[in-house]
């Protein structure tokens, strides 16, 4: 187990529960006649948001990161799919930040996140960091939206920008479908990890051995490919 927040039981739970709706999902898929567009797509946004949830589930349960990379890929082939200009900028930052922590295998996905990049219109520092990074293994600072991104570019004390951003994180995000997840009657929690965070130590090579204690900084992804 990774998170602390759930037991073994809740998760074991929630994981079988969101497998089982994949299969549901993908079932009705094969079902619809071809000409029902609509259809078929409510069925892919569905089938994105269940291996999203996977991908959280199975690096909060202390599976391999080889098992998070598998469900990270089924994700990417239905979003890709589904995904338009007005996607929420921190999917698409979680999307990418993901990328940047398998970038070992990005052989396998590159193509999907070209697509995601000509389809969101999102233009902003952080995102062209994370895909150019992506691309070529170049760090290009473009102004963001996100102060701390721009901090990150220009001083010295990377490591002090990353822990402040990682304590506030949480909270920052007070706003989204996912805070507070953990107290809601429906299990709709998954665990709350701050990939982005990991991916710019990675990009920026900061020593993220301050980083690891934090609950919400997913280490093992960090170091994926020493595992």
């Amino acid at each position: 187990m990774r998170d602390n927040i759930k037991d073994i039981n809740y998760f074991k739970k929630k994981y079988q529960s969101e497998n089982n709706r994949i299969e549901k999902f993908k079932n009705a898929i094969l079902e619809l006649d071809k000409t029902n567009v609509n259809g078929i797509k409510i069925g892919k946004i569905h089938l994105s948001n269940l291996y999203m949830n996977c991908v959280k589930l199975t690096y909060s349960m202390g599976y391999s990161c080889d098992k998070v990379f598998e469900y990270y890929v089924e994700y990417l082939k239905y979003y890709t799919d589904v995904c338009l200009s007005n996607d929420s900028i921190y999917d698409i930052i979680d999307i990418l930040s993901i990328g940047v922590l398998f970038i070992k295998k990005k052989n396998i996905f590159i193509e999907y996140l070209r697509r995601i990049m000509k389809d969101s219109f999102i233009e902003d520092g952080l995102i062209i960091c994370l895909f150019q990074y992506l691309e070529n293994g170049k760090i290009q600072k473009e102004r963001s939206q996100f102060d701390y991104f721009n901090d990150l570019c220009v001083t010295n004390e990377k490591e002090m920008v990353l822990i402040n951003e990682l304590n506030k994180w949480y909270h920052e995000h007070y706003d989204a479908y996912w805070y507070n997840s953990h107290k809601s009657v429906n299990d709709t929690y998954c665990g709350y990890w701050c990939f982005e965070v990991a991916a710019l130590a990675k990009i920026f090579n900061v020593d993220d051995t301050c980083l690891k204690s934090n609950k919400f900084y997913p280490y093992d992804l960090a170091h994926y490919e020493l595992i």
